[in-house]
């Protein structure tokens, strides 16, 4: 099979928080939380496991690379065809079970912010600010040079800096930053290839992370842009036509990413789920915390655990340090209903929300995280 096949065509053919966890998981023979979160325990770990947001309605995570959660963990956000139909941004209020649609218009992107309920997205060439009390802020328009958004939005730790990617009026295509204060485009670096899940640094307002997007593999995957230094360069070095995909900062210097094992050759060479620094990416260096064939990963904010999935959709559980892996959750599918989980931990890593059709449609289950790793198989 040529490299062309095997790697690119794939896809297609293939705090306060600490006080909601101790009320959810506290009387294990209730079967609802408060008359509002069905449980269940997953047949194989016996992990408890709520249903979030149900169906019949269609939803979905906000991708792992952006926030969720209110600073407080009093709100999740997701994404619901719910209220209109289409997919919009949605809130839930974990107090009260009350679901309210935030976003109705059509936008192009959008992002919340690390620590502060302020939502920014582009709507008719226009970047907009939405407060927590609805208060709708007309920012700046895009800047002319550009075609199309490409990769979304992102924004800093600090609500200082706006980054996102376009693909411009002259063919290139350009990583740029409008300053919210005083709102200014700058242009961080024009590079030759399409411009995809455009992340900031939740630990490190400076630094900015990017990928060459093609639907599939790319020879180099990981960018990143460097406020300091006003450079673009490679995350991690690829090397021996590895497979490289779903980057997300883990650390104020270093990311998890997974290596795709996509022929015979590669299932021989390191893969799975990685780690890397800045300084050993760019040297090719990595480390691999779990060998099998991951496909998303994420890693707690606390830098205790990792997760990682696979195409049957389970969800395996990570200890960095002892580079051992455990199920969590087995994967299930429905009613030919088979989407991924992007799992990602939740702010205080105690838990984790992921996508399932587990009952015949797309929900957001939240899996409790047990306070013993070695209860959890060893599969």
């Amino acid at each position: 099979m040529s490299r062309n096949i095997s790697r690119r065509n794939f896809i297609a053919s293939s705090s306060k928080i600490s006080l909601l966890f101790p009320l959810l998981t506290k009387n294990l023979k209730a079967q609802v939380f408060g008359g509002l979160y069905e449980f269940y325990n997953d047949e194989t770990t016996r992990v408890k496991i709520f249903r979030l947001v149900k169906g019949p309605s269609k939803n979905t995570t906000i991708y792992q690379t952006h926030p969720m959660w209110s600073p407080d963990m009093k709100a999740y956000y997701f994404l619901s065809d719910i209220s209109t139909g289409e997919m919009q941004l949605h809130k839930l209020e974990i107090a009260t079970g009350k679901i309210i649609c935030l976003l109705e218009n059509h936008i192009q992107a959008f992002s919340l912010c690390w620590n502060s309920e302020n939502i920014y997205y582009i709507e008719d060439k226009e970047v907009i600010k939405r407060a927590p009390n609805g208060s709708i802020t007309k920012i700046a328009m895009l800047p002319n040079d550009v075609e199309a958004n490409s990769g979304g939005i992102a924004i800093t730790p600090d609500e200082q800096w706006l980054y996102s990617g376009f693909q411009n009026k002259n063919g290139k295509w350009s990583l740029k930053r409008l300053y919210l204060k005083e709102p200014n485009w700058e242009e961080c670096c024009e590079v030759d290839f399409q411009i995809g899940h455009v992340q900031t640094n939740p630990w490190d307002n400076s630094k900015v992370m990017f990928c060459w997007e093609t639907g599939g593999d790319s020879p180099q995957r990981t960018w990143y842009w460097n406020a300091t230094t006003k450079k673009h360069q490679p995350f991690f070095l690829e090397r021996d036509e590895l497979w490289v995909t779903h980057e997300v900062w883990w650390g104020k210097d270093s990311a998890l990413f997974t290596v795709w094992p996509y022929d015979e050759k590669h299932k021989s060479l390191p893969h799975g789920v990685c780690y890397t620094t800045i300084e050993k990416g760019a040297k090719s260096e990595m480390d691999v915390l779990s060998l099998y064939p991951a496909w998303h990963t994420h890693g707690s904010h606390d830098l205790k655990w990792v997760l990682g999935d696979d195409f049957d959709r389970n969800i395996w559980l990570i200890n960095p340090t002892r580079k051992e892996k455990r199920l969590l959750v087995r994967g299930k599918t429905g009613k030919n209903i088979k989407v991924h989980p992007h799992a990602s931990f939740t702010p205080d890593g105690k838990g984790i929300v992921f996508n399932t059709s587990a009952f015949g449609m797309e929900e957001i289950h939240l899996v409790i995280l047990p306070e013993n790793f070695e209860s959890l198989p060893q599969i």
